[in-house]
C-alpha cells in the first residue's frame, strides 16, 4: 500500500516523462502511487503510469473550462490524490486559475504558482517589465510600435510560447520589418551572448527559500534540450543571479530560467517557465532530483541532500514494446 497518491498531468509529454523517471529514481519509488492524465490514448506515459485517464481536450474548440475542470476533479477525488504535478505548459494558466477551487473541493494541492505570477511569466514582455523593475538587467526589449528604437542584432519572438518557436534573428530594419509582418503578438529583444554562453537553470522555491538550484549549458534540437553539460566552471554569478531572480519572483515550486552571459560576463535572462523542465530527467542524472525535492517539501518529509555530478547527459530515442491486448 502506497503512502501517498500523486497525479501527473500530460504524463506522456517530455516534462511528464521526466517527472516519472525522476520519481522512479529516488526513495519515493514504491511509497508514491502515481495517477496519469493525458489527452491522447495509447502513449508510453500511459504504459508507465497506470491508471492514466484521458481529459477533455481543452485546446479543441467547443471544450469548455468547466467540462475540463469537472473531469479532472472527478478523477482527483476518485483516486484520492494529495498532490497534482503539471506536465505541460499550456495547462499552467488554467491550473493556476482553478488551483484554489481544486484544493477546496478535493483537498488536492496543485503544484502551480498563483495566477498573477504565471501571467507574468507566460507573457515575455511582462517578464521583461518585471525584471527591469526589479533591477535584474534584462536584455533591452521593444514592442513593434517601438521599432525605430531597436538596436541590432535583435531577436523577434512571440510574446507567448516556449522552445524557441517562432524566433528570428534580425540585423537590419528591413529584416525587422519582414519579421514583424508575419504575425501578431510579437516583441523584439536585444540579442546577447551566444549559444556557447547560454544556460538553462532550474530552481525550486517554497516559503521564500530556494531549495535547489542547478544551472546547465545545453544544445537544442527542435526546441528541446538534446544534450546538457553540468560544469564545475560555471561562473558563481549565474547561480547567484538565479537565486536572486527566483526570490524576487517568489513562485510556488519550480521555475526554469533561460539566460545568456553577455560580453561582460553578466547573466541576462530572457525567459521564465513556471513548471518542471523538459530537462528534468537530465537534472536527476546530474544528482538534482527536482520532483523528489518538490514532493518531499509538500509532504513534510525530510529533504534530500543532493550530491551534484558533473559531466554531460545525452538524450536518445528509445522504443517500448506493448504486447497485444495490453
Amino acid at each position: 500500500m502506497a503512502d501517498f497518491r500523486v497525479g501527473i498531468t500530460c504524463v506522456n509529454s517530455l516534462v511528464g516523462q521526466g517527472i516519472v523517471k525522476s520519481l522512479r529514481a529516488c526513495d519515493l519509488d514504491g511509497r508514491v502511487e502515481l495517477t496519469g492524465f493525458d489527452y491522447v490514448p495509447g502513449t508510453v506515459g500511459a504504459q508507465w503510469v497506470k491508471p492514466t485517464f484521458l481529459l477533455p481536450d481543452i485546446l479543441r474548440p467547443g471544450v469548455t473550462e468547466e467540462e475540463w475542470l469537472e473531469a479532472l476533479m472527478a478523477r482527483i477525488l476518485e483516486r484520492g490524490l494529495a498532490i497534482l504535478l503539471v506536465g505541460i505548459g499550456f495547462e499552467l494558466p488554467l491550473l493556476a486559475k482553478y488551483r484554489e477551487v481544486i484544493r477546496e473541493r478535493t483537498g488536492c494541492t496543485v503544484l502551480v504558482s498563483p495566477p498573477e505570477t504565471v501571467a507574468r511569466c507566460e507573457d515575455k514582455y511582462l517578464t521583461y517589465l518585471f525584471l527591469r523593475d526589479h533591477g535584474l538587467d534584462p536584455p533591452a526589449t521593444w514592442l513593434p510600435e517601438e521599432a525605430d528604437a531597436v538596436t541590432y542584432p535583435a531577436v523577434v519572438k512571440p510574446r507567448t510560447g516556449t522552445g524557441s518557436k517562432g524566433l528570428r534573428v534580425v540585423r537590419s530594419r528591413a529584416e525587422l520589418d519582414a519579421a514583424l509582418s508575419v504575425g501578431q503578438g510579437l516583441m523584439i529583444q536585444e540579442e546577447v551572448g551566444s549559444r556557447e554562453t547560454e544556460y538553462t537553470c532550474g530552481v525550486l522555491v517554497f516559503g521564500g527559500e530556494a531549495r535547489s538550484i542547478i544551472c546547465l549549458r545545453r544544445t537544442l534540437r527542435d526546441g528541446n534540450t538534446n544534450a546538457a553539460w553540468h560544469d564545475r566552471a560555471t561562473p558563481p554569478a549565474v547561480e547567484d543571479f538565479v537565486r536572486r531572480t527566483a526570490l524576487s519572483l517568489d513562485p510556488f515550486g519550480p521555475a526554469n530560467l533561460q539566460l545568456r552571459l553577455d560580453a561582460a560576463g553578466r547573466p541576462r535572462l530572457f525567459e521564465i517557465n513556471l513548471r518542471f523542465s523538459g530537462s528534468t530527467a537530465m537534472r536527476t542524472q546530474f544528482g538534482v532530483n527536482e520532483p523528489e525535492m518538490a514532493l518531499k517539501s509538500l509532504l513534510g518529509l525530510p529533504l534530500p541532500a543532493f550530491t551534484p555530478r558533473f559531466g554531460r547527459v545525452l538524450r536518445f530515442w528509445e522504443e517500448l514494446y506493448v504486447p497485444e491486448g495490453a
